[in-house]
């Protein structure tokens, strides 16, 4: 066998030194042939992770508008209750809008997660199941409801008001931790890392400097008077 193979090179060696231009063309074709294979690995592997930045991407980008759509409407009922009478019967539509974003907000965090779980964590996942937990204490009454007939209170209380303020902030936040995890996934790098941090750095010396310079002028004011 091993003879057979050194036959056969010897006698390929002779035909190209016979034929140089054979030898080249083949050579030629050869680096064709090989380079278009790996051109078309690498575009493919280009391809599909382009792909899936951008279902990431999408994916994300709905999450944060749902977020922010829940958090619109829990600040809205928080408004309608606090300037009423404090009676639920009044604004049991915008209850129920409420109660299915804030449902549909955690199921739908736990289908996607396995697409973005990098970027959508288990963190962020308990915190959407927090939200329609707090909202269901508000809302319903515990000792006259049942599990398949919950009962709305007839009135929420000063303290009710207080934690759906609290949950409106609180849904504000998991859409801030959203919305840096889509610049993550924008800019993965460590120095876009770095970049963020000085940001938010940056944004809270602003807002401490703003609250400053009001304070001043309002100051000035009174000593004019």
């Amino acid at each position: 066998m091993v003879e057979t193979f050194e036959t056969l090179f010897e006698a390929m060696e002779t035909f190209f030194e016979q034929y140089q231009f054979t030898k080249d063309f083949v050579i030629a074709c050869s680096g064709v042939i090989f380079g278009g294979v790996v051109t078309v690995l690498i575009n493919k592997g280009a391809i599909r992770k382009q792909a899936y930045f951008d279902l990431q991407y999408k994916t994300l980008n709905e999450l944060i508008d749902q977020v922010y759509e829940l958090e619109k409407s829990i600040e809205s009922l928080e408004i309608s209750l606090s300037f009423g009478d404090s009676k639920t019967a009044p604004h049991e539509n915008k209850i129920g809008i409420v109660e299915d974003k804030a449902l549909a907000l955690n199921r739908v965090f736990r289908e996607k997660r396995i697409i973005i779980h990098k970027y959508l964590t288990g963190v962020m996942l308990e915190k959407s199941a927090y939200i329609p937990a707090k909202l269901y204490g508000v809302i319903y009454d515990k000792e006259k409801s049942t599990l398949s007939n919950p009962a709305l209170k007839d009135i929420v209380s000063v303290a009710d008001i207080e934690i759906l303020r609290e949950v409106t902030s609180y849904t504000r936040n998991l859409k801030n931790q959203m919305i840096d995890s889509l610049e993550k996934l924008i800019f993965p790098s460590i120095l876009s890392k770095l970049s963020r941090q000085l940001k938010k750095a940056k944004i809270a010396i602003g807002n401490i400097y703003g609250m400053w310079k009001v304070q001043c002028a309002e100051h000035k004011k009174l000593k004019r008077r």
